[in-house]
């Protein structure tokens, strides 16, 4: 039935304007399908995900109109699938997404060279993926604005330091679980300076050196997203430069960075008023001191993790309940001293949609049975409802 509406879509007229495409998780559209494509003259954008033929989705493609967007995660496709891209129908190309596409050789990648126009390119997962190929590709691609390479394993921080001198309009760029990206950090702060999004989860597997990683904000970035999980150089003295240069920072990842304690807190919440994302996973140093200090900047907060925050009191919740009201979800998993009472008002007054209170001993079954009855659309977690 599915496939017979694709082609009654396709054969209506009235489906010509079409600007967006999206098909996924599918062993393939039908040869109509295939065959009408070129009716979508308006088709601008178009993602393919996980599809098994999609060879000859975009070969079909390339004989239509020129499109903006391509992305095909996890779709099966054959390197010799890249030569099309300097098909005239994909040279305007501003978005391209590649991910997970292991079987890739560098040879196919490096016709990604032929995209001067692109400003949106992810490579994620492409492991085969060495330093002269990307660095080729950002030679030519010196309009890019967004930059996914994570878990590309085999980068070196050579790539940081040639993307830094080619890419200056760079904003986003995601260099997590490349383990070999030792050095080049404080390069990328340097010649991209208008970055606002950076991913360094789990970056050379906590080896990026301290002094790097300072340096990183040396030029003054002012960011606005930050993900430093479990990158174990990260100390108080980052959390204070990175507080100063960038005051309006709004999503923060700081998970098992177990350097940190109440003196970066401090810094980070004096400085950032409008935080709407901090994860704060496994800081078993932290206690309720910054929070109750500063808890005005606790006002715009949407998430806040503390699980594993094991020095964590109801004197937190009892900032949260006086300030936010934005607050969607919440973990203190671990946080043994958090009692029932705050737990409950917090959630009479905020539009919790998640709430994990695991191990908190101090919450009964009871409690949580009655937690439910006032937020019935919450998730709760906690091994008291096991």
């Amino acid at each position: 039935p599915l496939r017979r509406q694709r082609q009654m879509c396709i054969r209506d007229r009235y489906c010509t304007g079409l600007v967006e495409l999206s098909i996924g998780k599918s062993d393939g559209a039908s040869c109509s399908f295939l065959s009408n494509i070129g009716k979508f003259t308006a088709l601008r954008s178009v993602r393919i995900n996980a599809m098994k033929d999609a060879d000859d989705f975009v070969i079909m493609l390339r004989r239509g109109t020129p499109i903006a967007a391509l992305e095909l995660p996890w779709s099966e496709i054959d390197e010799h699938l890249l030569l099309s891209l300097q098909s005239s129908s994909f040279l305007n190309l501003s978005s391209l997404d590649l991910s997970a596409q292991q079987q890739l050789s560098n040879q196919a990648l490096e016709q990604i060279s032929y995209l001067s126009q692109l400003e949106i390119l992810s490579v994620a997962w492409c492991v085969q993926l060495v330093d002269a190929t990307i660095i080729t590709i950002a030679s030519s691609c010196t309009k890019l604005v967004s930059l996914d390479i994570n878990h590309c394993t085999q980068l070196s921080g050579n790539s940081l330091q040639k993307i830094s001198v080619y890419c200056k309009m760079l904003k986003k760029i995601d260099i997590s679980k490349c383990s070999r990206i030792m050095h080049g950090i404080s390069d990328l702060g340097k010649g991209c300076v208008n970055l606002t999004h950076v991913n360094l989860n789990n970056t050379g597997e906590g080896t990026i050196p301290v002094r790097e990683l300072n340096n990183f904000l040396k030029f003054g970035l002012n960011l606005s997203f930050l993900s430093l999980r479990e990158c174990q150089s990260t100390s108080n003295l980052f959390i204070t430069k990175l507080s100063y240069c960038s005051p309006l920072i709004t999503e923060l990842n700081l998970a098992d960075c177990h350097l940190i304690d109440d003196v970066g807190l401090m810094a980070l919440l004096g400085s950032c008023k409008y935080i709407r994302h901090l994860f704060l996973v496994g800081l078993q140093k932290l206690t309720d001191a910054p929070f109750v200090a500063h808890y005005p900047s606790l006002r715009y907060l949407e998430t806040l993790q503390l699980s594993g925050c094991r020095k964590i009191t109801d004197r937190t919740v009892e900032k949260l309940i006086a300030v936010n009201l934005l607050l969607k979800v919440l973990n203190f998993s671990g946080a043994a001293e958090i009692s029932y009472p705050p737990i409950r008002t917090l959630c009479t007054l905020c539009n919790l949609e998640s709430l994990n209170v695991s191990f908190c001993t101090k919450i009964t079954r009871t409690n949580l049975q009655e937690l439910k009855k006032i937020r019935p659309m919450m998730k709760i977690s906690s091994m008291a409802l096991l």
